[in-house]
C-alpha cells in the first residue's frame, strides 16, 4: 500500500468519524426529551426516544389522536414519519391527515413573546388544523421550552401597547369587573362565559364575577387614573378568553 493510498484511507476514516461525532450531538439534543403543550382543555405531548422512535399524542375536548413512528435528524431539527396513526393510544387506526402525521420539528426563538422565548415547533405536512383550531399557523404545534419562560419584568409590546410581563401570575377578582379589548374604559367590553371551555350553552355575562381566578400575563408600563383609582391595566386570561384587559384595582395577586 503506497503513501497516497494510506493518506486517502486515513482522510476518509477521519472524515467519516468527524461526521459521526458531529451528528451525535444533534441526535442527543432531542433523544430522550418529552415536549408538552398543556392548556385548560387538554394536552399535546411529543416523546422523542433514544432509538430514533417517537410518540405524539393529543387529547382535548372533542379531539384525540396518536402517532407512533421514526424520526430522522435534519439540518433544522428532526423529521417525523409515522407508521401508526390512531384516534387515541391503543385506539382505532385513522388517516394520518386527522393526526399530526408527517412533520418537521425544530427550535424557534421568539424574543417578543409574552410567554416563552423558545419553542420546539412542529409543522404538520398532513393536517392543516392539527389541534382543531384556527389561527395564524393552524398546522403548527408550538411546544414551550420551560427553561426559556419569560420572567416577570420583561419589557414587551402587545398589539402596540407597551407592557411589562408578569410571569403568568395567578390572582382573583375582588369585585365584579368588566373585561375589555384594550386598556381603556372607552374600549369595547367583552362578554364573560362561566364555562372554562367553548360551550354554546354557557351563560354569557357582562362582567367577571367577584372571586374568579385569573392568570395575569402582563400589565401596562404606567398606571392609569380611572375614577378614584390609580392602577395598572392587566392583560389576563380568564374563562374561555385570553389576552383581554382588566383594571388592576379589582385584581388581587396571589
Amino acid at each position: 500500500m503506497n503513501l497516497k493510498t494510506i493518506f486517502c484511507a486515513s482522510f476518509l476514516t477521519a472524515f467519516a468519524l468527524g461526521a459521526i461525532l458531529q451528528a451525535k450531538p444533534v441526535r442527543d439534543a432531542f433523544a430522550g426529551q418529552t415536549f408538552t403543550l398543556a392548556h385548560p382543555l387538554g394536552k399535546c405531548e411529543l416523546r422523542v426516544k433514544h432509538d430514533s422512535a417517537y410518540e405524539a399524542t393529543y387529547a382535548s375536548e372533542g379531539l384525540y389522536w396518536h402517532n407512533e413512528g421514526a424520526y430522522r435528524v435534519t439540518p433544522g431539527g428532526i423529521a417525523l414519519e409515522p407508521n401508526l396513526c390512531a384516534d387515541s393510544k391503543g385506539g382505532v387506526q385513522v388517516s394520518c391527515a386527522a393526526t399530526l402525521g408527517r412533520a418537521e420539528c425544530g427550535y424557534r426563538d421568539d424574543n417578543g413573546s409574552l410567554y416563552y422565548t423558545r419553542f420546539f415547533a412542529c409543522r404538520s405536512a398532513d393536517n392543516r388544523r392539527v389541534l382543531g383550531v384556527d389561527g395564524d399557523e393552524p398546522d403548527m404545534i408550538l411546544f414551550p421550552v420551560e427553561e426559556f419562560k419569560v420572567k416577570p419584568g420583561a419589557a414587551r409590546a402587545h398589539k402596540g401597547v407597551p407592557v411589562v410581563t408578569m410571569g403568568l401570575a395567578h390572582g382573583y377578582t375582588t369585585s365584579d369587573v368588566k373585561i375589555r379589548e384594550a386598556p381603556s374604559v372607552d374600549a369595547k367590553a367583552l362578554q364573560y362565559f362561566i364555562s372554562s371551555f367553548p360551550d354554546p350553552t354557557a351563560k354569557a355575562m357582562d362582567y367577571v364575577p367577584k372571586g374568579t381566578q385569573v392568570t395575569v400575563i402582563a400589565r401596562t408600563r404606567e398606571t392609569v387614573q380611572v375614577g378614584a383609582w390609580n392602577n395598572y391595566w392587566y392583560l389576563v386570561s380568564v374563562g374561555q378568553v385570553s389576552e383581554v384587559w382588566m383594571f388592576g384595582e379589582f385584581v388581587k395577586l396571589q
